[in-house]
């Protein structure tokens, strides 16, 4: 009816907030964090004192790019790395609970003050900690929850090892961006040995 109606689609949130985080990162300096961050990432070291690399490698490798610190330009990755999140964070809400909610869960996320902006944009190490999650979050629901097929049985092997990579290498960026997001690929962990069908696909 007319209150569905009125939620924006999950495309049309995803642009009107891509647009206002690009005119935020455009218009504000660097806080303190992110003054840090880019100053830490110079030189590109293999590993950093305080956080895993990936937040740095993205901020000096802009920097490198740039040849300069910008913050305009060394915010670009993150904010695009928040227009992926909105994206799975859309698609795995689909899947489970229909449209109307897809709509709800990313108009949410991105007007949420911590998540829809600082971590959406600033050189932080949430956002590419939010985007990997959410990424290998959606792997796994296309692994256990397959759209083509019946049931897990009658994916094709091609189609399983696919999301199992995509997953991995999701995990792992986010293992690289901030240190607890160990916790939830235990949770996964948890309950891909607890469910049976989960156990088969497994082995």
């Amino acid at each position: 009816g007319p209150a569905r109606a009125s939620i924006p689609s999950v495309r049309m949130t995803i642009a009107m907030s891509l647009l206002v985080r690009l005119v935020m990162a455009w218009a504000v300096g660097y806080g303190v964090d992110e003054a840090y961050a880019v100053s830490v990432a110079r030189p590109l070291a293999l590993s950093y004192f305080d956080h895993p690399p990936l937040m740095f490698w993205i901020a000096g490798l802009m920097s490198w790019l740039s040849d300069g610190t910008t913050p305009f330009i060394v915010r670009l990755p993150f904010v695009w790395m928040f227009a992926g999140t909105q994206w799975a964070i859309g698609d795995i809400t689909r899947t489970f609970f229909g449209e109307y909610a897809s709509r709800i869960a990313v108009l949410a996320l991105s007007v949420c003050g911590v998540l829809g902006v600082t971590s959406a944009s600033w050189v932080l190490p949430d956002g590419p900690l939010l985007c990997a999650s959410s990424m290998g979050v959606l792997a796994l629901s296309r692994v256990f929850w397959p759209r083509d097929a019946d049931s897990i049985g009658d994916m094709t092997w091609s189609a399983t090892a696919y999301w199992w990579i995509v997953a991995g290498v999701a995990f792992g960026a986010a293992l690289l961006s901030k240190y607890h997001a160990v916790l939830l690929l235990n949770g996964a962990g948890v309950f891909i040995l607890s469910d049976a069908d989960a156990r088969r696909q497994l082995r």
